[in-house]
This record gives C-alpha cells, sequence and structure tokens, in this order.
C-alpha cells in the first residue's frame, strides 16, 4: 500500500468508495510458488517483469509510479526489493513492534524508527535475514 504522501492514495481511496468491500487485497510481487511449484525466489520491484508473471490472471490491475527511478531516489533508505514488515502487539500494556521480516529497510534504520517513536521491537527469526532480491 502507499505510503503517506504517495500520489496514489487518491487513487486508493477512491477505489474504496466505489467498493462494496472496505478492504483492497495487496498481493506480493509475484506469483507463489506453493502455487507454481517452482523454486521460492524474490519479488519483482520493476513493475514490467511483474506484469509479464501475470499475463493469464484475468481482471489483473497494477498500479505503478511513474518514474520508479525518481521514487528510489526520494527514499534512499530502501533497497529496491520486497518491503520490511512489521506488526503490533500489546504484551501488558506496552506496545511492542515486531520485525516480521527483514526486506527493503535496513534493520538499523528501522529500529531507530521504532525507537524514535518510544516503542519496544522485537525480531522474529525472518526479521533478522534480509530477504534476497532481484538485480
Amino acid at each position: 500500500m502507499p505510503g503517506y504522501k504517495c500520489a496514489s492514495n487518491a487513487f486508493v481511496s477512491q477505489l474504496l468508495r466505489e467498493l462494496p468491500e472496505n478492504y483492497i487485497y495487496v498481493t506480493s510481487a509475484n506469483k507463489s510458488h506453493h502455487l507454481t511449484g517452482a523454486a521460492e525466489e524474490p519479488a519483482h520491484w520493476l513493475p514490467q517483469p511483474l506484469a509479464r508473471d501475470f499475463l493469464d490472471v484475468g481482471d489483473f490491475y497494477m498500479l505503478c509510479h511513474r518514474d520508479d527511478t525518481v521514487v528510489r531516489q526520494n527514499h534512499p533508505e530502501h533497497v529496491p526489493m520486497s518491503t520490511t514488515i512489521i506488526s503490533f502487539y500489546k504484551a501488558r500494556d506496552t506496545p511492542i513492534i515486531y520485525i516480521e521480516r527483514h526486506g527493503s529497510m535496513s534493520l538499523e534504520h528501522t529500529i531507530a524508527i521504532i525507537e524514535k517513536h518510544g516503542f519496544k521491537f522485537k525480531a522474529t527469526e525472518a526479521g533478522t535475514k534480509r530477504l534476497g532480491h532481484r538485480d
């Protein structure tokens, strides 16, 4: 899903107003290896290869940036790959943020942001090993 400053928020807002559901399903940026039987591989970070993977899917729509290079320049702390995923838990009235998957943002940067907001964090086993990425 888009970040707070992303221009695509207007599109997503309009989409949510027009859908009967109050949610949008967002998939990983590749087909599941469980579905294809292929070896697990890193997710796409460029739109053209991703679109080729889903040519056989009807009613598949993809929202892309006008210029991925500009976006990457605006977010130098992110490596072009799958995202880092965090989750929120509350233990004894103390919110804890779990780093569930180590992706595009470095652990150091992720932890700095979490601590800046006064939260405690824990990293799962998957959260400590950075995902592979495509060239």
